[in-house]
């Protein structure tokens, strides 16, 4: 974009032809047709076949105007027969606005825009048009001279004005899908009062249409501006909510409800760029911002956009008259006071904003880092494309544009990366050809580039250079939060945003270092391939892994690896929405999330090392009998895969957290075996959709491990015993014991390795990160914990005659409420069988005089809940079972307040306090004389212990650490009175345990199984009368965490 101003000579002769009234009414309503037009294109309001592409050329209208030199401004219009909504739009402008303004009645119009179809007076944007009249010699005075205004002169007006209207119209946020249209007219004194043009109503009496802006704007920031042809003036106001600064302020500050055309006594100014070179006095915001745009940017550019060297002599960024700073727009930080370009913050309409990037990073990532020059060029791409410039002609534009004229080849790699990245989500297409509107028109954001760039890939590989067509898709399916988010308003959301970006990025390297043959193409004598380390990361070659697969397996997932099929078994959101929300990798958890604990993992290992973890086998029961497959849980917590006889590797060659390697060995697709026990991933689909970065088949593990273990010093690893049911190649190559049958094994392979190979533990290591619950994993385990704590509800108010079908109702509701399974074997013990801590029969039958304790729940994507409830089978409690459940509720309940960080107490010392608290107790009830061996008889378990993805979750870490804000315990106290003569007869063979599962907070604790009973009149209530909640009906809204 550019402007030019000519400034007359004081003795140039100027000779103009005055503008007649009818070119002036003319001049007016194309002028209103076109800002109609484009900002009914730009703000979407119209499908796109409804415009047509014009150019608006001002010197059009002298005979000897040069087509070729002649200035002009691209513009959309509206036509008819496309859409009845066009239609009725046109309808209005002609019949309403057109008429009104030949009559000379038109004061002016409001165009609003609302969301809420019951209440049309509330807008969130609305454009005002304000006219007047004049019948006086047609002359206008500029700078204290009287001159004359021409045709040309007004046209040219028209068309600043335009290109400045349009300016502000692309900057704005995108609108809310469903949207609804208004307008409004207002008279002049002139016209008479029983006046009302056609498709109008008189509104006077309705109520005001309002917009609400914050207080502290001043009316002015919304100008754009006025054209004055002497005949008629007409000056345009635009005002949006549609601004995430505006919104932050309406959320913060007071605010204002604004009838638009309030806004009709305000002073609306000529443009600062009018052929004229008038010269205005304290220029509004808008018009100071615009007036950068059109000519040059400040010179202070902030070094967060990428730019870390001073190349041109400037502080922190070009010279002003650089193509890089004239291209983009700039806004100031409120917080450092430096200028940005606007397109890494949205675009942003106003001319500041609260925090600039490098302010909200407070120094804790480099600005001049690979991820942050990597996560502002994404973001400058996308919001410059928003806006619907002029296509670029080719990648080296694209250059030209945010580097200008010599970037360099570090440069052109951002770039070229970024442009992968929008090209992978399917942000760019690459077609056949450009895209045609129905009226035979190219849509905008559709255009031809010349790929000159060898480094710029799709998801279909590398892109050939030539000419391709392009489509701009500014609301992708696929797009990332981390380059469409506007912008961030807070640290937290920075690096989220940030941490996103460099997970997309690593996927982009895989896809850039894919090698173009495929399996069919390799010669099937080819062993010539190894799994050797590169140390540039960007060089690693695909084959290695493909080299690994065996002859006849790699023709098997050649030909058998259709998505379709590697879907079925590893569930995406495109297949399963019903299932998965977009991003998740499992339920409630995305992919992002499982890189990230990778991570944290890979900075608690060594330089030159591996961590090696080996997945679950099926097991079998008897014979060809097997148990449902259960994941070794440190595997799927780290990856979310959940398919047997896998091995995960991650590698650390370096101190680089980019270099760091995701190597996953799984069974080969096989379509015999696939007939009998389901779909496979396969190699292909590892890689796809769990992100690693090598994978191969499960059959070369001896190879492959040997392989990257000779490049390491250090070996993490926890060998597993053997199992009578396990596959025999698999659990041997697994064993710690070396003198298994097969001369292969881990512990040989290290042993074998030069130089000598350091062995050392991983499951702690792991269980320090799984102790901590993310937020996700939280929300899980309280839909766990609510589905869970509803079925016993139904269970208190069912009677049932034995332990079988209790259990099986429970388990029947886990399920039908929502969890995947069962979490664990249910215990379901009648009268004396409650006795028995882990009694799992569960064949005996009920009878009414005794109670029933339970201990069961379901899990939600793998994360289980535990609880526990004991209640009469009768439904109402005796007066024995009622004194002893109460002493146990009552331990309960002190225990679970003891759950918080600040009391820093461990596991341990809140079981000793318990054993204190039943004593206290007790003796509330009689039993005076019970010694600490007593106790430990009647209470025989711990109070708890860590709950996750297993039950009894990380054994490996201490009770006697401090509770830690994240970790998750079950407080479960129980109370077991054996058949004893030293114990009162109505109290014996009576056992009680009550369990919930809490969350540890900093000040305070959260109960994940509130919803199930434990009060006796509740029980008793739910018994009598029944209960109303069903368990997938009303869900309780899940805790914030």
């Amino acid at each position: 974009m550019f402007t030019v101003q000519k400034v007359r000579q004081k003795n140039e002769v100027v000779t103009k032809s005055t503008i007649s009234q009818d070119q002036s009414q003319k001049l007016v309503q194309t002028m209103i047709t076109m800002c109609f037009g484009c900002l009914a294109f730009l703000r979407g309001l119209f499908p796109d076949d409804s415009f047509v592409d014009q150019k608006f050329v001002p010197e059009k209208c002298t005979k000897d105007y040069d087509k070729v030199s002649a200035s002009s401004i691209r513009i959309k219009t509206l036509v008819r027969e496309k859409s009845e909504e066009a239609d009725l739009f046109l309808d209005w402008l002609e019949n309403g606005v057109f008429q009104s303004l030949k009559e000379g009645y038109l004061k002016a119009i409001s165009l609003g825009i609302f969301v809420d179809e019951s209440n049309p007076n509330d807008l969130i944007e609305t454009y005002l048009f304000a006219f007047d009249y004049s019948n006086d010699t047609i002359s206008i005075n500029i700078n204290g001279e009287k001159d004359k205004i021409s045709l040309l002169d007004s046209r040219k007006m028209v068309q600043q004005l335009m290109r400045r209207f349009i300016i502000i119209t692309q900057s704005l946020d995108p609108l809310p899908e469903k949207r609804f249209l208004t307008m409004r007219l207002m008279f002049n004194d002139v016209a008479p009062r029983e006046y009302q043009p056609q498709l109008f109503r008189d509104a006077t009496r309705d109520p005001k249409t309002v917009i609400t802006v914050p207080h502290e704007n001043g009316l002015d920031m919304f100008s754009v501006g006025s054209l004055n042809t002497s005949v008629h003036k007409v000056g345009l106001k635009v005002l949006s909510l549609a601004d995430s600064t505006i919104q932050e302020k309406l959320a913060s500050g007071i605010t204002t409800q604004l009838d638009p055309f309030d806004l009709l006594g305000e002073n609306i100014e000529l443009p600062l760029d009018t052929p004229f070179n008038s010269q205005i006095n304290a220029p509004s915001q808008t018009t100071a911002m615009l007036q950068n745009y059109l000519k040059s940017s400040p010179v202070k550019v902030q070094p967060t956009q990428a730019m870390t060297e001073d190349r041109n002599g400037v502080e922190g960024g070009r010279r002003a008259d650089n193509t890089f700073s004239s291209k983009l727009k700039y806004i100031k930080c409120s917080q450092c006071r430096k200028m940005v370009p606007a397109v890494c913050y949205g675009n942003h309409a106003g001319s500041s904003i609260a925090s600039c990037v490098q302010c909200l990073i407070d120094g804790k990532v480099p600005m001049d880092s690979p991820t942050m020059e990597r996560f502002m060029m994404t973001r400058k791409i996308y919001r410059y494309m928003a806006k619907k410039p002029d296509f670029p002609k080719s990648v080296s534009e694209f250059y030209n544009i945010f580097y200008g004229d010599s970037a360099g080849d570090d440069e052109k790699r951002i770039v070229d990366e970024a442009l992968s990245v929008l090209l992978i989500d399917e942000v760019f297409i690459v077609e056949p050809d450009v895209r045609i509107s129905s009226s035979g028109t190219q849509l905008r954001s559709s255009g031809y580039i010349y790929v000159d760039s060898d480094s710029i890939f799709s998801a279909g590989g590398s892109l050939p250079k030539g000419m391709n067509a392009w489509t701009f898709v500014l609301r992708a399916p696929r797009a990332r939060q981390f380059y469409t988010e506007p912008h961030a308003k807070t640290q937290v959301q920075l690096f989220k945003m940030l941490e996103e970006c460099e997970l997309t990025f690593r996927n982009v390297k895989k896809s850039s270092i894919e090698s173009p043959l495929t399996l069919q193409e390799l010669s099937i004598n080819d062993t010539t391939n190894s799994l050797n380390y590169h140390k540039n990361a960007n060089k690693r070659s695909r084959s290695n892994d493909k080299g690994y697969e065996s002859q006849e397996n790699s023709r098997l997932d050649t030909q058998t690896c259709h998505v379709d099929k590697v879907r079925k078994i590893s569930p995406i959101y495109e297949t399963r929405p019903y299932l998965l929300k977009e991003g998740e990798l499992t339920p409630g958890i995305t992919a992002l999330e499982y890189f990230q604990r990778r991570v944290k993992l890979s900075n608690k290992l060594a330089p030159k090392s591996c961590a090696i973890i080996a997945g679950s086998q099926v097991k079998y029961a008897s014979g060809a009998v097997f148990y449902p497959f259960q994941q070794n849980n440190d595997l799927f917590y780290l990856t979310g895969w959940n398919e047997p006889d896998s091995v995960m590797i991650i590698e650390k060659p370096n101190d680089n957290p980019e270099d760091v390697l995701l190597h996953m060995m799984v069974p080969p697709k096989d379509p015999f075996a696939e007939k009998w026990e389901g779909f496979r991933t396969g190699v292909d689909g590892v890689k796809e959709i769990f992100n690693a970065d090598e994978a191969t088949s499960s059959h070369d593990l001896d190879r492959y491990l040997s392989t990257i273990i000779s490049r390491c010093d250090n070996i993490y690893f926890d060998p597993t015993k053997n199992s009578k049911n396990s596959n025999a190649y698999f659990s041997d190559f697994f064993s710690m014991n070396e003198q298994t049958k097969k001369e292969t094994t881990i512990l040989n392979l290290i042993k074998n390795a030069t130089p000598s190979k350091k062995l050392n533990p991983l499951k702690k290591q792991i269980a320090e990160l799984r102790s901590i619950k993310s937020p996700a994993e939280l929300r899980l385990m309280r839909r766990a914990g609510q589905i869970s704590g509803r079925a016993y509800n139904q269970a208190y108010a069912q009677r049932f005659r034995n332990e079988r079908t209790l259990g099986s109702f429970l388990e029947y509701k886990f399920i039908e409420g929502g969890c995947d399974r069962s979490a664990y074997v249910p215990v379901i013990g009648a009268g004396d069988n409650a006795m028995c801590i882990h009694y799992t029969r569960n064949d005996d039958v009920m009878f009414d005089d005794e109670m029933v304790l339970v201990d069961a729940a379901g899990s939600v994507g793998g994360y289980c809940a535990d609880i526990s409830r004991t209640w009469p089978v009768s439904g109402k409690f005796t007066d024995a079972q009622r004194d002893l459940y109460e002493v146990v509720l009552a331990v309960q309940k002190k225990c679970i307040e003891l759950c918080v960080v600040h009391n820093v107490l461990s596991l341990h010392d809140i079981h000793e306090k318990s054993v204190q608290f039943f004593k206290q107790e007790l003796k509330n009830i009689g039993l005076n004389s019970l010694s600490n061996w007593d106790i430990n008889e009647i209470y025989p378990h711990y109070i708890g212990h860590n709950l996750g993805l297993d039950v009894h979750d990380v054994p490996e870490l201490s009770r006697h650490q401090p509770l830690q804000e994240g970790q998750v315990v079950t407080i479960e106290p129980g109370i077991y009175i054996p058949d004893d003569p030293k114990y009162p007869k109505y109290f014996r063979n009576i056992g009680i345990r009550i369990e919930d599962d809490i969350a540890v907070g900093r000040d305070s604790y959260t109960n994940l199984t509130v919803e199930a009973a434990k009060e006796i009149i509740d029980i008793e209530n739910i018994a009598e009368n029944g209960v109303t909640t069903n368990i997938e009906q009303d869900p309780v809204r899940p805790l914030d965490f």
